[in-house]
């Protein structure tokens, strides 16, 4: 499975998984307190109900092989460093919020959109003489029932460092018009 980590400092979790030591169920009816901005509050437990996985994918649009773990995931609500809110998609082994998994993520997301949230990540590295450069997007919708729909996508390339600048906004720049790394597909309904 292609897990995303690196972005996991940004979240935190109560002693029961969940962002503020409260209720790890998903808000299905909308009547959060929790402050999530403008966008609909998707923290729960949730059971996977669909999973592909595609690596190496050229367009990053055909979805991959079907994956049978992780058979639920934790959505945890956490705040950035200027107070707006961030969900991070975690992997759990079971309907048990202690088995989900706190340093691995499925994505996150931290944009709220008229249906659902998105996220882009662009992030560098230099690895000797070689820039790796990436970028990330993640879309998450809200059906109407509360069941999710995760699209997750990463794209890269390895650059020569003299090529030029090793940046986060270098890699922004190129954005999609690199190579699709993967193509993740997720979706699941609430546990409760």
């Amino acid at each position: 499975m292609h897990w995303v980590t690196g972005v996991l400092l940004l979240f935190g979790c109560g002693s029961d998984g969940s962002s503020d030591g409260g209720d790890a169920d998903a808000d299905v009816d909308g009547d959060s307190d929790s402050d999530s901005g403008d966008g609909p509050n998707i923290a729960g437990l949730y059971e996977v109900t669909h999973h592909t996985s595609a690596l190496l994918d050229p367009d990053c649009v055909t979805e991959g092989n079907d994956r049978t773990e992780p058979p639920y995931f934790q959505v945890v609500e956490s705040s950035s460093a200027s107070g707006d809110p961030v969900f991070g998609f975690h992997p759990c082994t079971s309907a048990d919020v202690s088995t989900c998994d706190g340093i691995d993520s499925l994505g996150y997301v931290d944009v709220p959109e008229a249906d659902g949230w998105s996220s882009t990540l662009p992030y560098s590295r230099v690895s000797g003489a070689d820039c790796e450069l990436n970028f990330s997007t993640d879309r998450v919708d809200v059906a109407a029932d509360a069941s999710l729909h995760l699209e997750a996508r990463r794209y890269g390339e390895t650059v020569p460092v003299a090529d030029g600048p090793c940046t986060a906004e270098e890699a922004a720049t190129r954005g999609t018009d690199m190579p699709c790394e993967s193509y993740e597909v997720l979706d699941g309904r609430p546990t409760s």
